[in-house]
């Protein structure tokens, strides 16, 4: 989390390690009417296990 706070703080660019584990997806899918008014929001969330 260290290298988090000084990526934030300096705003420069800084590596960070891969995490192990399952792969987690989260999104939404919206659907738009041709007015650009959303008529429905879908979260999505998948867990993909290596």
């Amino acid at each position: 989390p260290d290298i988090v706070i000084k990526k934030f703080l300096t705003h420069l660019p800084a590596r960070f390690e891969v995490a192990g584990g399952p792969i987690e997806f989260n999104g939404v899918i919206l659907e738009v009417d041709e007015a650009g008014t959303t008529t429905s929001i879908r979260r999505v969330r998948k867990t993909i296990i290596n």
